[in-house]
């Protein structure tokens, strides 16, 4: 099912590190640091205001 190749003692915790980050949900209102600051991040340079290209 997983595409690891892993101890067979590891196999569970792997197991459920990685179930529980897919299920994992945000109910607090807040998102991740890195997205934040992805939000965060000015606009581009809109086009108009490029040079064009010769």
């Amino acid at each position: 099912m997983y595409r690891h190749v892993l101890p067979v003692n590891s196999v569970e915790d792997v197991r459920a590190q990685l179930d529980a980050e897919w299920s994992r949900t945000l109910t607090d209102g807040t998102r991740p640091e890195l997205v934040q600051t992805a939000y965060d991040i000015d606009p581009y340079t809109p086009a108009a205001d490029t040079p064009a290209a010769e």
